[in-house]
């Protein structure tokens, strides 16, 4: 982990199964059940993600999909993941860093553009 990151907060959760926002975006996510209690607020934050046999830095979201349905949402794009099944996996997500607050997007494309920028500014600090 680079310098100057720092766990804010830890959440352990099983995969569960989303609706699939992320996929069809572009950016398939897997989502966690939101938790209960966060001693930090919603945004979107770099965090790793502890798996069973490897760990991911990602990019989470919790909090609302404001753009779409305001239901509210804990998911993990992560980077560099070659993809597989991970619905039932028990996992632990470091929140390390916010990026910025949640925000409505006019649509899908200037989402998919923040999203974008979102993975850039993580996979700066990461370096």
């Amino acid at each position: 982990m680079s310098e100057g990151l720092k766990n804010i907060f830890t959440v352990t959760s099983k995969v569960i199964k989303g609706v699939g926002m992320g996929r069809r975006l572009g950016f398939p996510t897997i989502n966690l059940v939101y938790p209960e209690h966060i001693d930090f607020g919603t945004g979107v934050y770099l965090c790793e993600v502890e798996l069973p046999d490897e760990a991911y830095f990602g990019v989470m979201h919790l909090g609302p999909r404001e753009t779409f349905d305001n239901v509210e949402t804990f998911e993990v794009f992560l980077l560099n993941f070659e993809g597989g099944d991970l619905y039932g996996v028990e996992c632990k997500v470091d929140i390390l860093k916010k990026l910025r607050d949640v925000k409505r997007f006019e649509n899908s494309e200037k989402l998919v553009a923040q999203i974008e920028k979102d993975i850039e500014k993580a996979q700066k600090l990461l370096t």
